[in-house]
């Protein structure tokens, strides 16, 4: 599934690009507020936007973070032989309003690091008034994001990284300008040939445009594409939801977090090499899988942090045409206005750890319903014995583990759906048990804290 796009196309912007361009220069000194466009300059730490081809063949992306990662180099390899772009990148994903190409030093050796590229718009596109269809235009162009927007995610990222584990770690942003570079349009079509593309080519965005460059840690492959083994499919997917579990619990404690966009896409799942030390029973810590499960995209996420001071907590309200769309994930972001409406009067500044539970939710049945290397595993008898033999004689036998995880995300999105839509309409006397025996109440909760009491009592974690 793809993100929804931030409001703005390319279309009736070129003039708006050109006004940001002018002011790239200008000596603000004078001035007694800052244009948008100036904010994203100065969050980046420049004071203009260089070309993009040219930033991409010198500038040399987060060589301190290279180290970090434990980068080897080669004999007769210098730094800079690995962390420029000049070495070439590979396409490895998309959303509606960006590209993310991995930074390579060779055909198969990645960096570690990914380029996020978002085109950007200083001011929203005004309603068409001419009867023009609107929605075949859009599905023709790139889409462009506000950067105001663009300097809010930038923020969010910064901030979360490193919060928690399962936040994708930011290694810096930029401001660039100039033709989309031929290197990023071999990528893009080497990709569409290979996978297909929802996107539309990013060749035809003028010489003047504007992007945001943001450098995170490359976090794998997202739960959309992620290729579940057959035989540990479902511990797998468990595992995977009670890292994302454990991360936003962390982030709602710590900085009042919400993520607003957690679907499919948005959680990546990529290998990592376990210890002695690490606890293969928690099934919170990427140990019990084998791999790490990050959070990314904080494009429509909302926080508000102790550091920031007196600060308004950053956010950014979902589009108005987001609501229009037709699936569950769609159907999630409906219920999301209703919930800012009913209880925030519209203020999307406003806390609703809800929301967090609601995509918990969404996360579940898609794994459940929706993900095709996952099958629904077939129980197998849990008595071992003929019709021949006396029933004192059976031996008990465990489900394979592949049901037994089947079966906990059975009961863990059923659950949610529980705590999320309040006391059921069953007799008190049917009221639904868990697994052990702990009736959820068919309470409503608030916060992830409170459903992760309740897991706890469920012995989930």
């Amino acid at each position: 599934m793809r993100s929804p796009s931030p409001v703005g196309t390319k279309t009736d912007a070129i003039e708006l690009v050109q006004t940001s361009l002018e002011a790239v220069n200008l000596d603000l000194a004078g001035s007694e507020a800052k244009s948008p466009l100036q904010e994203l300059l100065d969050l980046c730490g420049q004071p203009s936007a260089p070309d993009f081809s040219a930033f991409l063949s010198t500038h040399v992306f987060g060589l301190a973070e290279q180290h970090a990662l434990g980068h080897h180099f080669e004999e007769g390899q210098s730094e800079r032989d690995v962390t420029t772009g000049s070495n070439g990148f590979r396409k490895v994903g998309e959303a509606s309003y960006s590209e993310v190409y991995a930074l390579i030093d060779s055909p198969t050796r990645e960096t570690g690091l990914v380029v996020k590229v978002i085109p950007l718009i200083e001011q929203a596109k005004p309603a068409s008034s001419d009867g023009g269809n609107d929605e075949d235009e859009a599905d023709e162009e790139v889409a462009c994001s506000l950067v105001a927007d663009v300097k809010r995610e930038i923020e969010i990222t910064r901030l979360m990284s490193g919060m928690a584990e399962g936040f994708v770690r930011c290694h810096g942003a930029y401001v660039v300008r100039g033709s989309y570079p031929e290197v990023l349009l071999d990528a893009w079509d080497e990709f569409e040939d290979q996978r297909g593309s929802d996107s539309v080519r990013p060749g035809d965005l003028p010489e003047i445009q504007l992007y945001a460059l943001i450098v995170l840690e490359n976090a794998g492959v997202d739960l959309e594409s992620f290729e579940f083994d057959k035989t540990t499919g479902w511990k797998q997917a468990w595992g995977a939801v009670m890292q994302v579990v454990k991360t936003l619990a962390e982030g709602e404690v710590k900085a009042r977090f919400e993520h607003r966009d957690l679907h499919e896409g948005q959680v990546l799942l990529r290998p990592v090499e376990t210890s002695a030390h690490d606890d293969p029973a928690d099934a919170a810590h990427p140990a019990f899988i084998g791999y790490k499960a990050t959070m990314v995209d904080f494009g429509l996420s909302r926080v508000d942090h102790p550091v920031m001071g007196d600060q308004d907590p950053y956010f950014t309200p979902i589009p108005e045409d987001v609501f229009s769309g037709v699936g569950d994930q769609w159907d999630v972001y409906r219920a999301i206005r209703d919930l800012v409406d009913d209880e925030s009067d519209g203020d999307w500044a406003g806390h609703l750890p809800r929301t967090n539970l609601m995509w918990l939710r969404h996360l579940a049945r898609v794994l459940l319903h929706s993900t095709r290397s996952l099958k629904r595993p077939r129980a197998k008898p849990a008595v071992k014995g003929t019709t021949r033999k006396p029933v004192a004689a059976a031996v008990s036998v465990k489900p394979p583990e592949n049901v037994i995880y089947y079966e906990k995300l059975v009961d863990f999105e059923r659950t949610l759906a529980e705590v999320l839509e309040g006391p059921t309409t069953r007799p008190r006397t049917r009221q639904k048990r868990t697994a052990k025996g702990v009736a959820t109440g068919g309470t409503k909760m608030t916060t992830m804290v409170e459903f992760a009491e309740l897991m706890r009592t469920k012995e989930w974690i």
